[in-house]
């Protein structure tokens, strides 16, 4: 056992790199619950540390060109930032997980570099973000922060253990306070680092996780072991309160227990497949994952458990036929930001309709200062946008116009089953009509304007010499 805690280590100053996801699958409640973890991170942080903050959907930005210290006025701009979020686009996690593992001060022992992410994890290329995370995570420590009811916990658990940190799920707004508080608590007080393990000479053990993740305090670090036997000691050390520390624990002092060899198994197991982006041979790994699971009646990444029922449900001779089956989304989600508009007429670059001069980290800093509803610009098939404030005008029934369903964020006070995105219908749907240019008309009179201009100034000029040239004085001089 480590030291105890009676006398807490002394605090060392960190860094604090904060990556939050504000991607279209991430509308709704996940976005909110990233808000306000996110401020609340930033309010624990200390004088002395350093922070920045990237968020990312289908593109980056980071608040500061690189970390900068913890001041009133730059925690002030980040929680501006923060609290403009808005959820749209698509998701590029690897750009904005680039920009946080990049280190500009790789020897620099004298502080912590810790890397935040709060994400749902919907992300299709998981390989490649492990491998970047094995390749460049140096000193750095990933603890990711799943966010809303349905985050790919694979990703999450599997990013953490290669970035030697932990993994949190945050699944309500009532779990926002306790899981970030429990969370920073170990941010701000890890107590021992650099853990190390050390079996007798000549052993041939296997012992997982490797490496050994940073013990923090509240939460222990579970060593597993496969040895030929409990012949010799185990010695631990650490750094603890930036000192040397070290334990010896002589294995024939270790007790009996039931489902050790399965803990041992999946600890392996999870430990193979992180290792599979760390430039091992993967197919060996793979093989090794087999044997494991096989061996010991596990579900792995090689193995799956089949149940088969040999009972008849389909009589002989009965054709078989499919059908789609509709599914319900996970809680919170909104389903025009994850998959775009419904309905073939719709026409947005983006996943639901923006004001022009949006900015995804401004929330539409446009039209934020007008009080009442933000416009939104509804497109039709061949007219230039036009600008909205509320429910558009009726169509006239004689035409026919090209119409497009106003989304629901657009009517703020009005009842949503009137404005709900569906398939555009003839008779009670919302539209905009099409309206014809009157540019060349206004040219056109802007033209004959300026011809009667000059044709009086010249009528004028000439009426005047004439009548200078005709006057007695002028005869009386030529005379």
């Amino acid at each position: 056992m480590p030291p105890t805690l009676d006398a807490a280590p002394k605090l060392l100053p960190r860094e604090l790199i904060f990556v939050v996801d504000n991607s279209g699958s991430m509308a709704g409640n996940s976005i909110v619950q990233a808000q306000e973890s996110l401020l609340f991170a930033l309010g624990r942080l200390r004088p002395g540390d350093k922070f920045n903050v990237v968020r990312f959907d289908d593109t980056m930005e980071m608040v500061f060109d690189s970390a900068v210290d913890a001041s009133s006025e730059n925690l002030a701009i980040a929680k501006h930032f923060v609290s403009r979020l808005d959820a749209a686009g698509g998701t590029e996690m690897l750009p904005a997980l680039e920009a946080a593992l990049k280190d500009f001060t790789p020897e620099d022992t004298t502080r912590l570099r810790q890397v935040v992410f709060l994400t749902d994890g919907s992300v299709g290329n998981e390989a490649q973000l492990f491998e970047e995370i094995a390749s460049h995570r140096g000193r750095s420590r990933l603890f990711t922060v799943g966010i809303g009811s349905a985050p790919n916990s694979y990703f999450m658990t599997r990013a953490a253990e290669l970035g030697r940190g932990t993994f949190t799920h945050i699944g309500s707004d009532a779990q926002v306070l306790e899981r970030m508080s429990a969370l920073f608590a170990k941010l701000e007080k890890p107590v021992m680092m650099g853990l190390k393990a050390e079996w007798p000479a000549g052993a041939s053990v296997e012992s997982w996780p490797d490496p050994l993740p940073d013990l923090y305090a509240g939460e222990p670090v579970v060593l597993s072991a496969k040895i030929p036997s409990r012949q010799g000691a185990l010695h631990l050390s650490g750094i603890f309160d930036g000192k040397p520390w070290s334990a010896t624990l002589k294995l024939e002092d270790a007790v009996q227990g039931s489902g050790i060899a399965k803990l041992w198994a999946r600890s392996k197991i999870a430990s193979l497949e992180a290792k599979v982006f760390t430039g091992a041979n993967p197919s060996q790994i793979e093989k090794g994952i087999e044997a494991v699971a096989l061996e010991h009646h596990l579900v792995s990444s090689q193995t799956s458990l089949i149940a088969i029922d040999k009972s008849k449900s389909r009589p002989d001779g009965q054709g078989i036929s499919s059908a789609d089956m509709p599914v319900n989304l996970p809680d919170g989600w909104v389903y025009d930001k994850v998959f775009g508009p419904q309905g073939g007429t719709q026409h947005t670059a983006k996943t639901g309709a923006r004001p022009l001069g949006y900015s995804r980290s401004g929330g539409g800093a446009l039209f934020n200062a007008l009080p009442g509803a933000i416009p939104q610009f509804a497109y039709d098939q061949e007219s230039a946008p036009q600008a909205v404030d509320a429910a558009p005008a009726l169509p006239d029934p004689a035409q026919k116009p090209h119409t497009l369903t106003v989304p629901t964020d657009a009517l703020p006070d009005a009842d949503t089953s009137q404005a709900q995105a569906t398939q555009p219908s003839q008779s009670d749907n919302l539209a905009v009509p099409s309206v014809a240019s009157t540019e060349p008309l206004r040219r056109a009179m802007l033209f004959i304007l300026l011809l009667t201009f000059i044709s009086a100034a010249t009528l004028i000029a000439w009426r005047y010499h004439r009548r200078d040239v005709a006057s007695p004085r002028r005869i009386g001089r030529r005379i």
